[in-house]
């Protein structure tokens, strides 16, 4: 009889996509486990969820659009990750488990430089120390390939040395998995809401989105934020749909992903001139930029 204790188990999974032409049934009630030190391999036709089923077990099956339906189960290690707290995930994800894509551009982020992707998983996995953590990124890049560790600069080597580590209350910012959907969702509603904003008033609506994936008062992931139902109001009346990002949208993703700029003073909330005045009699104002001002909870400020 094996007594060995199971890694992973996964129980009757089953993940759907809602699309436009109704519910996808991506998953249909799959079943396994494995053991510590031991290997698994799924095998199956083109089409038939596999890469669905790592997905899940990776937590990266995001609502609105997909959905681990209700009785499924992922345990590690016994515990139930589809339960985890956002903080939960951030530890399992790169720090208990990770994944390969098959796809080589899946993998990094185009926007972000190799060294401080790879160094991101070491300082909130193992960090030790500043230069530790700066010293180890270039030691794990140069395992990777001598051929480009060869070609590193002297000068790029001391830019990642330099790179600041992230402050505790921007935590979520620069360890949230952002994925290119993610990506395109936080330009498409800076779009909406401040289009004729600058850059930076493009990026003050993005992390008030990420703020609040943060915050234990709204859903934990960015699709669920932006879409939770009376919160922005061109979701509500059709505008989201009807724009697509501009550069300069992009351009606000990059001075957060890339420069770590965030003065959201960690805002919750918006709104535009002349709009109704409830957020000045609810909310604690902090502070005004082009014609949006930013707010948070009274609780908050407090």
């Amino acid at each position: 009889m094996n007594d060995v204790k199971n890694i992973l188990e996964v129980k009757h999974l089953r993940v759907s996509f809602h699309t436009y032409a109704g519910e996808v049934k991506a998953v249909r009630d799959v079943s396994f486990s494995l053991q510590p030190g031991s290997a698994l391999a799924i095998v199956g036709e083109s089409g038939c969820g596999k890469s669905v089923t790592a997905k899940s077990v990776m937590g990266l099956v995001k609502k609105p659009q997909g959905e681990v339906k209700e009785g499924s189960e992922i345990l590690y290690n016994g515990e139930n990750i589809l339960q985890y707290t956002p903080k939960q995930w951030q530890h399992y994800k790169g720090g208990e488990c990770a994944i390969i894509f098959q796809d080589a551009l899946a993998a990094l982020n185009p926007t972000m430089t190799v060294g401080n992707q790879i160094g991101e998983n070491i300082r909130h996995h193992s960090s030790t120390g500043k230069k530790e953590d700066a010293d180890r990124t270039i030691e794990v890049c140069e395992i990777i390939t001598t051929d480009i560790a060869a070609e590193t600069q002297p000068e790029e080597k001391e830019e990642i040395k330099e790179m600041d580590a992230p402050e505790e209350s921007q935590g979520m910012i620069w360890s949230m998995d952002w994925d290119s959907e993610d990506a395109y969702l936080l330009a498409k509603i800076a779009m909406a809401e401040a289009e004729g904003e600058d850059v930076e008033g493009k990026a003050l609506v993005i992390l008030v989105v990420l703020n609040r994936v943060w915050s234990d008062e709204f859903p934990d992931s960015i699709p669920e934020v932006i879409f939770q139902e009376r919160q922005f109001s061109p979701v509500g009346n059709g505008r989201f749909d009807r724009v697509e990002p501009n550069r300069e949208c992009y351009e606000a993703l990059e001075l957060i992903q890339l420069n770590k700029w965030d003065e959201s003073q960690g805002a919750l909330y918006f709104e535009s001139e002349g709009e109704s005045s409830w957020h000045r009699d609810n909310l604690h104002f902090l502070f005004q930029h082009g014609n949006h001002y930013f707010y948070t909870d009274k609780e908050l400020a407090e």
